[in-house]
């Protein structure tokens, strides 16, 4: 076996990189444009891998809706096209990982992998069409829906909570925004577990949360970790007095009931995962 990252500089593959247990390579962009099917074919012919995961998105989701509009449609549809196309040909098992945001938002219940899709945004559309794609050209692959990442890799959602946290007295998040926190390794801890699956499953950390509650709670792992600290009130808002180019979904939690029984592990809370990796950026320990 032989897993191949397309994407490993990213978020995600960059962790897929680090952490991964079974034997892997990766291609940057440079490496391989997933919009260029010659570099893809041959990356293939020259490693010969038996899997690919696919890491590479265009998740900027306001800037989907406007100056990133036409390469969104590009990378998150027809990237993962090419992908399924050499898969096909070649009789390999590709996985795909993919968002939350490709459900509107308005279900009480947390989305199950069975739930009609309905995308408020660019970025989740274009998303879902990539879906939508992919099993068309390749039934056996594997969809990973997951939602709210973060890790090391990259500047994400808990470095800019921290930032908002060290540069305002006050500060102000929403509570119509809600989702579940999910560490990039487990994600990869996940993908590993499915390599010989296929089909739609969901992924995130256990729990959910909303902005605002994510926030105050960072703001106490800063305190409890002695970490600068300038806010000293956090607000509640809702989107409507916080207007972005691309609508959020209301209330996007995922199901972990199909995916669990295949895990090798036990899916910690969400709060545990970012401790956990608030811990390694930040924290001195108790």
């Amino acid at each position: 076996m032989l897993v191949w990252i397309v994407g490993k500089d990213g978020l995600l593959g960059s962790s897929m990189m680090g952490t991964m247990k079974v034997a892997h390579i990766g291609s940057s962009r440079n490496q391989v444009d997933v919009l260029n099917p010659s570099m893809i074919e041959a990356f293939y012919l020259k490693h010969k891998p038996t899997h690919i995961v696919n890491c590479t998105a265009i998740v900027e989701v306001d800037k989907a809706e406007g100056e990133l509009s036409q390469q969104a449609e590009e990378v998150n549809i027809h990237g993962i096209e090419n992908l399924a196309l050499l898969a096909h040909k070649y009789h390999l098992k590709l996985l795909h990982i993919s968002t939350d945001y490709v459900f509107d938002g308005t279900k009480k219940e947390a989305h199950t992998e069975e739930d009609r899709v309905n995308p408020v945004n660019k970025y989740g559309l274009t998303k879902f069409l990539g879906e939508q794609n992919l099993l068309e050209i390749l039934p056996t692959a594997v969809i990973i829906r997951t939602a709210s990442v973060f890790g090391p890799a990259k500047y994400g959602l808990i470095d800019s909570l921290v930032d908002l946290l060290q540069g305002k007295e006050e500060c102000c998040f929403v509570t119509d925004q809600i989702s579940t926190p999910t560490y990039v390794d487990d994600i990869v801890a996940a993908t590993c577990s499915l390599l010989d699956a296929q089909g739609i499953y969901h992924f995130v950390n256990k729990g959910f949360c909303s902005r605002y509650e994510l926030l105050c709670f960072v703001k106490d792992l800063m305190v409890k970790y002695q970490v600068p600290l300038k806010c000293i009130k956090i607000g509640k808002s809702t989107q409507e007095n916080f207007p972005r180019p691309a609508i959020r979904p209301v209330r996007s939690v995922l199901s972990t009931k199909k995916i669990e029984p295949l895990l090798g592990f036990s899916i910690r809370s969400w709060q545990d995962a970012v401790e956990n990796f608030f811990v390694g950026k930040w924290g001195k320990g108790d």
